[in-house]
C-alpha cells in the first residue's frame, strides 16, 4: 500500500516539472534554456528544402546537360556555364531526370544548384573535355567519305549498322566504292582518344549509296533510250566517246556517224550521299549504208550488210517530209542477203522511201537511208499510115523515148524527146503481117533520185493488110479510130492497109 502511494507522487512530481518545463518554452524561465521542445521535432525548413543535386552530366549526342531531379516543394533550378549563370534556364523534366539543351564548342565547366522557398541546395560543379564532333561528306569522284580530323582525337571508332561490323581507324575517311547500283551503307563514326575515355564525344550518323543504274538501253530513231526504274528526280550523263552530255530525261538525241563507245550513268543533284550509278558501257556499232539501191519494174533492191546479222529493215513512206505510207518490215534472210521491196503502186510523182536496218543482238545502230523515188507519168504512142510513130509525154524526166519492133521484121531505135514529143519514121512496116512495136523510155541521169517505170511501156501489135488508115493511142489506152484493145491497155491493136 505504501509502495503503491511512492509511485503516484514521483509521477505527480514528473508532470509538475514537466508543465513548468512546457511554460518555459513560451517564456522565460523553466525550459526554455534546453531548447524547449522544437529540439524534438526538428526544423521545417530542413525538411522542405531542396536536396543535394546529383548524377551531373553532359550527353555530347542528344546535347544537353542533365542530372537527378531533387525532392522538394517549388524547385526551381541554376545552371552557369563556364561561371556565368544563365538567366531562366529552360529545363526539361524528363521522368527522374532535368536536362537543359546545351551545344558544346569545347570543354567547358557546368555548375547547378536548386532552390525553393525553404533553402538552396549545394552548388554542384563539373569540368567537361569535350573532343570536337566531325562533319562528314561524300567525295563522289573519289567514292569515299571523308571528313576534317578533329583536334586531339587519335581514332575513330566505326560501325556500319546495316552488318553490325565495327572497327577503328585513324585515317579520316572511308572506301565506298564497293556499293552496286542501288545499295547503301549506314555508318556511325566516333572520334575518340586511345587510352583516354574521360572525353564526351559525339557519335555521327553518315551514310552512302549509289544511284540505280540504267536498262533496256536502244539505239534508234535518232534517239539513245533507256529505262531507269527509279526516275523521279533522276538525270544522266551520257558519254559518247571523249565527249560528255548531260540528259534530264531517259533518252538522248543521237544519230551516230561513226562507231564509238557510249556510256550512260544515273545521278541525283540534290542527294549529296549518292553517288552517280556504275556506267552502261556498250560499243554501238554501225551497220553499214546501203549504197547499191535500185529499182526495176516498181521493185526496189539492195544488198544486206554483210558483217552484222539483221532481222529486217524497216522501211516507211514520206512525201514532202511527212510520213503518207504505213511503214513495213522487209525480213532478211542472210549475211549479204539480196533484199526486195515492192514499191506502193498508188505513189504518185516523188516520195521517199526510208529504210533501216534492224539488228538482230548487241548495240548496233543503223542510220536511216532515205531514197529519192520519182514515178513517171504517162507516155503515149501511136503510128499513122504511113508508119510514122508518134511519142508524147508530160515528164519532165524523159530524156528519149525507145522502141523495139518485133515480127516479121525486127528493128531497135532511140528517139530524144524534145518538149516532151518526139517522132520516127525510121520503120515503114513495109512488109505485109503483124508486127509487136514495145515503146519504153530512157530517164535523164538525175542524182540521188531512182525512177520506178512501171505502167510507162507500151506494146503496139500493128497488122499490115492494104488498107491505108491511121490509129492514135489516147492516155487511158483506148484508140480514136479503128483501134483494138487486147489483154490491157498497154498493148494496142493497130491495122494499116497499104502494104505490098
Amino acid at each position: 500500500m505504501r509502495k503503491m502511494r511512492w509511485i503516484r507522487l514521483v509521477l505527480a512530481a514528473f508532470g509538475a516539472f514537466f508543465a513548468l518545463g512546457l511554460c518555459g518554452c513560451f517564456g522565460e524561465g523553466g525550459l526554455g534554456d534546453l531548447g524547449g521542445l522544437g529540439g524534438l521535432g526538428g526544423d521545417k525548413n530542413d525538411k522542405y528544402a531542396p536536396t543535394e543535386i546529383e548524377n551531373l552530366d553532359y550527353d555530347f549526342n542528344y546535347e544537353y546537360i542533365e542530372w537527378s531531379s531533387v525532392r522538394g516543394p517549388g524547385i526551381e533550378y541554376h545552371v552557369a556555364v563556364n561561371g556565368v549563370e544563365i538567366e531562366d534556364p529552360d529545363t526539361h523534366y524528363r521522368v527522374d531526370t532535368i536536362t537543359y539543351d546545351y551545344i558544346a564548342t569545347g570543354d567547358f565547366t557546368v555548375s547547378v544548384w536548386a532552390e525553393n522557398d525553404y533553402g538552396v541546395s549545394k552548388k554542384i560543379t563539373k569540368e567537361f573535355r569535350c573532343l570536337a564532333p566531325i562533319d562528314v561528306a561524300l567525295d563522289m569522284q573519289a567514292e569515299r567519305l571523308v571528313w576534317e580530323a578533329s583536334p586531339r582525337a587519335t581514332a575513330y571508332r566505326v560501325f556500319n549498322t546495316d552488318t553490325q561490323e565495327e572497327w577503328s581507324q585513324t585515317e579520316c575517311s572511308i572506301d565506298v566504292s564497293y556499293l552496286e547500283n542501288a545499295e547503301g551503307a549506314n555508318l556511325e563514326i566516333t572520334p575518340y582518344v586511345d587510352g583516354d575515355y574521360g572525353y564526351k564525344t559525339k557519335t555521327v550518323s553518315a551514310f552512302a549509296g549509289r544511284a540505280r543504274g540504267v536498262q533496256n538501253v536502244e539505239c534508234s530513231g535518232g534517239y539513245i533510250s533507256w529505262r531507269h526504274v527509279i526516275n523521279g528526280g533522276a538525270a544522266f550523263v551520257v558519254k559518247i566517246g571523249e565527249v560528255t552530255y548531260e540528259a534530264e530525261g531517259a533518252w538522248f538525241s543521237y544519230t551516230p556517224t561513226e562507231d564509238s563507245d557510249v556510256s550512260i550513268s544515273a545521278y541525283y543533284a540534290d542527294e549529296p550521299f549518292i553517288m552517280p550509278s556504275h556506267p552502261f558501257t556498250a560499243r554501238f556499232t554501225a551497220v553499214s549504208e546501203i549504197d547499191d539501191f535500185s529499182v526495176s519494174d516498181g521493185i526496189l533492191t539492195w544488198t544486206a550488210d554483210e558483217k552484222i546479222a539483221l532481222n529486217a529493215y524497216t522501211v516507211e513512206y514520206f512525201k514532202n517530209g511527212e510520213k503518207y505510207e504505213t511503214g513495213e518490215r522487209v525480213s532478211v534472210s542472210a549475211l549479204g542477203a539480196a533484199v526486195s521491196l515492192t514499191l506502193p503502186e498508188n505513189a504518185t510523182a516523188d516520195y521517199q522511201v526510208a529504210v533501216k536496218p534492224f539488228p538482230k543482238e548487241g548495240f548496233y545502230y543503223g542510220v536511216e537511208q532515205r531514197i529519192n523515188v520519182h514515178k513517171l507519168g504517162y507516155v503515149g504512142a501511136s503510128v499513122d499510115g504511113d508508119g510514122v510513130i508518134s511519142f508524147f509525154t508530160y515528164d519532165p524526166y524523159v530524156s528519149a523515148f525507145k522502141i523495139q519492133v518485133e515480127g516479121v521484121a525486127e528493128h531497135e531505135a532511140t528517139v530524144e524527146n524534145v518538149d516532151g514529143e518526139a517522132t520516127y519514121d525510121g520503120f515503114a512496116f513495109e512488109s505485109k503481117g503483124d508486127y509487136d512495136v514495145i515503146v519504153s523510155v530512157l530517164t535523164k541521169q538525175t542524182e540521188g533520185v531512182l525512177f520506178d517505170t512501171r505502167g510507162v511501156g507500151r506494146t503496139m501489135m500493128v497488122t499490115r493488110n492494104g488498107k491505108p488508115t491511121s490509129a492514135k493511142m489516147t492516155e487511158e489506152g483506148i484508140l480514136i479510130s479503128g483501134l483494138t484493145v487486147k489483154n490491157d491497155s498497154s498493148y494496142v491493136a493497130y491495122e494499116l492497109d497499104g502494104g505490098e
